[in-house]
């Protein structure tokens, strides 16, 4: 049952770390650095388990299939959710966040069946983002949720559904640590899904406008580009 499936997850992976507390006031500096560390680590790894092949498969192909891809979260998760665009826009894929404050219904109202929605919502219950996928579903816009687990009003209203780790109360905690590594995560999975779809085209189109728009230096060998090197790098993908 739904009931169990979460009394299970629940129990699995954070053991070792209070994701509202997860250190406490008489810890060091290095001992904080630690923990943090512990704590993305198994974010990660909790957010992982809750992903589902058919449901990022899906996310995956309405996102390949949208003419335009509109993102809508609130405070933090519109954030967040910038660097993803970002991303997104440098492989020629066209991502938009609102960041006008009253445009989402604006944004909403001007989407289409070709576009593709992706909300951000914690809880699945924040009054606004919902308002926003009442518009959506009038304008047969498909909708990608990232949302808690069980059964939300936000997840029963879209085409597919990802995960974020549920470890967080709402506000008494230190920061929505879990939170935002997990929807980093999850997002990051959703560009690297689309780059590898076209995996060549798209690794030669950075390269390629990597070299013309890219002018910073640098004193570390690691970091340096060099004409050999992308000779060899591009020619070892090229097939036999």
């Amino acid at each position: 049952t739904e009931f169990l499936a979460e009394q299970t997850y629940l129990q699995t992976y954070f053991e070792d770390v209070d994701a509202n507390l997860p250190f406490q006031a008489t810890d060091g500096l290095m001992t904080i650095a630690n923990k943090i560390a512990t704590l993305e680590r198994t974010t990660i790894d909790d957010t992982l388990s809750l992903l589902n092949h058919d449901a990022l498969q899906k996310a995956k192909q309405l996102l390949l299939n949208a003419q335009q891809i509109k993102i809508f979260g609130s405070n933090a998760n519109l954030l967040i959710s910038q660097d993803f665009a970002l991303k997104m826009r440098r492989i020629q894929k066209d991502v938009v966040t609102s960041q006008t404050l009253g445009e989402d219904a604006y944004e909403a109202f001007n989407s289409r069946s070709d576009t593709c929605a992706i909300l951000i919502s914690y809880t699945g219950e924040n009054n606004f983002i919902l308002h926003i996928a009442k518009i959506l579903q009038k304008q047969k816009t498909p909708i990608i949720a990232l949302t808690s687990i069980g059964d939300n009003t936000l997840a029963s209203m879209s085409q597919t559904v990802l995960r974020i780790t549920t470890r967080e109360r709402l506000y008494s905690k230190i920061a929505n640590f879990t939170i935002n590594s997990s929807i980093c995560y999850l997002l990051d999975v959703l560009y690297a899904s689309v780059f590898a779809e076209d995996y060549q085209k798209n690794l030669n189109h950075l390269i390629e406008i990597g070299e013309l728009a890219d002018k910073r230096k640098t004193s570390s060998a690691i970091m340096a580009e060099s004409p050999e090197s992308m000779i060899r790098f591009t020619e070892s993908f090229r097939p036999n």
